[in-house]
């Protein structure tokens, strides 16, 4: 039974998140948690926390659609910040 809940949720993301809404709400998370950037806040390991807080909720959100996060790093060194704004 759970595992038909935990099947029934990635189809949920997938029909959410594979919509042109829902990949343009994508690229707005993964800009406003800063996805592409790093989390750390010197001297503050509070404000890093948060931040990779919002970074993991991105980062799920990829692994329930089954994105290929390290296609998605390679994409990210090779393309330029242009492309990665088309992209993203």
């Amino acid at each position: 039974m759970e595992n038909d809940k935990m099947l029934a949720t990635v189809a949920d993301y997938q029909q959410t998140f594979g919509t042109p809404a829902g990949r343009r709400v994508l690229r707005h998370l993964m800009k406003v948690h800063g996805f592409l950037n790093s989390s750390l806040v010197e001297k503050d390991c509070c404000g890093t926390a948060f931040n990779e807080g919002g970074r993991n909720a991105v980062v799920q959100i990829m692994h329930k659609l089954k994105m290929d996060l390290k296609q998605m790093e390679a994409d990210i060194l090779t393309n330029s910040k242009e492309d990665l704004d088309a992209i993203l």
